[in-house]
């Protein structure tokens, strides 16, 4: 499976092609919004996980129907490893990046 890349939007903002494990900083009360961008025959299942624990979409996080992981809002709870995990039936792939909320 190829790598998968990520594209992270901070409202005007745009980091392109993040580094895995790579530190994101951002300022609080701001939406992100982090695509992962995959491709695959068959199409590959995307599941998002905060700290190694899946998200369950709620008040402050959403996933679109292209992958994208929505933070509505960012507060420094939200601070935490997130990973993008890609699973078909060939094999298994993520990218992780740590989000860091400023106050």
């Amino acid at each position: 499976m190829n790598r998968i890349a990520l594209k992270i939007f901070c409202d005007s903002i745009c980091v392109v092609a993040l580094a895995t494990d790579a530190l994101l900083i951002i300022a609080s009360n701001t939406t992100i919004t982090i695509s992962c961008l995959v491709n695959g025959v068959p199409t590959p299942a995307v599941t998002w996980l905060k700290d190694e624990v899946q998200i369950i979409e709620g008040d402050r996080f959403s996933i679109t129907v292209d992958n994208s992981l929505v933070i509505k809002g960012a507060e420094v709870k939200e601070n935490a490893k997130y990973t993008c995990s890609v699973k078909s039936a060939f094999g298994k792939d993520d990218s992780s990046f740590i989000v860091r909320i400023m106050c």
